[in-house]
């Protein structure tokens, strides 16, 4: 019982001290905010003029600088790379330049890094071997690797292969844009330095052919098996390598 009348007592002293501090604190609380409303108001108009002062000075420095470039006779010449057009530039899309390989020439760059990577790691000889040196072709490699890539339990790469084969036979183009693709990612990715580290293991280059894939059944007319194609690489959530 004592013990219950002195738990009682210090909530009762509690209960008594609490809106004391409370009723001394709002007040300074309320003092604080109106002070830093006053502050605010203050500046405001203030901060205005400097802002636009500020703007009219840089339509100043702008029209200064437009003149001077009109009245002046310096011509920016663009940099000349050896063996490159004058007006190539990578940011303008992709274009066949003059030190580019053709179609047989980058098959056989990549069958020799494939050589050279199955030497230097035995284990990786079988993969390789599988991906790119069993085949004879550049568009065989490549139809292997997509059909294995969006394989699923129910949906085999043997019937991929053939579905993949169809369309490189039909649209060729589909073959020579992923070449195109390859050749720009190893021109402008400096983590990309052999065409078979894009071609192997690069999800956006793959994604991209997946989907020329599906767009070109789509645009014949093979609605499921294009939606098939696309469902597969939305599975394999390559799709957001793209974005």
């Amino acid at each position: 019982m004592q013990l219950a009348h002195q738990r009682s007592g210090v909530c009762q002293v509690n209960a008594r001290s609490r809106p004391h501090w409370s009723r001394t604190a709002a007040p300074q609380r309320s003092a604080a905010g109106a002070a830093r409303l006053t502050v605010a108001n203050t500046a405001a108009p203030e901060i205005s003029a400097q802002l636009s002062s500020s703007t009219a000075d840089l339509d100043e420095v702008r029209q200064s600088l437009a003149a001077r470039l009109a009245s002046s006779d310096v011509v920016m010449q663009p940099l000349s790379v050896p063996g490159v057009p004058d007006d190539y530039h990578p940011s303008q899309g992709w274009r066949p330049l003059p030190h580019h390989l053709g179609k047989q020439d980058i098959w056989h760059r990549i069958r020799q890094e494939a050589k050279a990577d199955a030497d230097a790691e035995p284990t990786l000889a079988s993969f390789l071997y599988s991906s790119i040196l069993g085949h004879s072709s550049f568009e065989k490699s490549v139809n292997f690797i997509l059909a294995n890539k969006l394989a699923s339990p129910t949906l085999y790469s043997t019937q991929l292969v053939k579905i993949i084969e169809d369309c490189f036979t039909e649209e060729p183009s589909i073959v020579d844009a992923a070449l195109a693709d390859m050749q720009a990612c190893f021109d402008r990715d400096p983590a990309c330095d052999k065409y078979t580290q894009c071609m192997l293991y690069f999800k956006g280059f793959q994604a991209i052919q997946c989907h020329r894939i599906a767009h070109h059944l789509w645009g014949k007319g093979r609605k499921v098996r294009s939606t098939v194609v696309a469902a597969q690489l939305l599975q394999k959530r390559w799709l957001l390598t793209c974005l």
